[in-house]
């Protein structure tokens, strides 16, 4: 019998050692990319795990400050209107969360939430004058002190408490003209800010206040949550993304 004859034979050894070559690369290739990327998933699934549990934590932590905040906001809004000379014409009340960051120059370290208690009441005026006759009759201890104010047809505060009192009040005389979307408006009084969650409690739709009638605005806000710190999302690579969808409401 003769002696077998495999296939490999006829390769030249230049070649052989080619494809052993490739082998160990391929190999070195699979590790280079596979280690990475498995450290990089089992980061990003331990971290989702810490995330769900942070996210049900701030959300524990908004509930119950809001559950103090919430009475006390609207106990002073009661207040308020019953100095008021007359019933608000419209009325808002929500609970508004926002993302914010913490930075190092322009790169984003760590995200952080943000929560207040907002109400505002409209009351119709004919303009500047009345509005300012409105203010002067009302009580300090409710509206806090009168405010400079440079003319113009930006909002203007007229009263406002200050030294950090929470819940905190602002007295705004709003022309007609900062109300419609525009270089003008009083981002004081809007009902939606972008990046902005808010749980409503008593909503009005914008578009029915009187585009041609001035507004007197009392705005109450109480910080529910100041600067609560998050972190970056676990699947972050480069930069710091915010870790949640949205801010948390409870």
């Amino acid at each position: 019998m003769g002696s077998q004859h495999t296939g490999s034979d006829d390769v030249p050894p230049g070649v052989r050692r080619f494809r052993r070559v490739l082998r160990v690369l391929g190999v070195l290739l699979a590790v280079l990319v596979g280690v990475p990327l498995s450290l990089y998933v089992g980061h990003g699934v331990v971290g989702s795990v810490q995330t769900s549990a942070l996210r049900a934590e701030v959300g524990a932590e908004v509930r119950a400050e809001r559950a103090v905040a919430q009475p006390e906001v609207l106990a002073l809004r009661d207040r308020q209107r019953a100095a008021l000379p007359a019933a608000p014409a419209h009325s808002w009340a929500a609970l508004e969360c926002d993302f914010a960051s913490r930075d190092a120059g322009w790169i984003v370290q760590a995200y952080q939430q943000t929560c207040e208690l907002r109400t505002m009441d409209f009351l119709p005026v004919a303009d500047r004058s009345e509005a300012e006759q409105v203010s002067a009759g009302l009580p300090s201890g409710l509206f806090g002190d009168e405010q400079e104010h440079s003319g113009g047809p930006h909002c203007q505060p007229l009263r406002a408490t200050g030294g950090g009192r929470e819940p905190s009040t602002e007295l705004l005389w709003t022309p007609a003209a900062t109300l419609p979307d525009g270089p003008d408006r009083c981002y004081r009084v809007m009902t939606s800010r972008p990046g902005q969650t808010a749980d409503v409690l008593e909503p009005f739709d914008a578009a029915t206040l009187d585009p041609t009638t001035d507004w007197l605005v009392v705005v109450s806000t109480r910080t529910v949550m100041d600067r609560r710190e998050l972190g970056c999302s676990p699947w972050s690579v480069l930069f710091c993304s915010e870790p949640f969808d949205e801010p948390v409401l409870g």
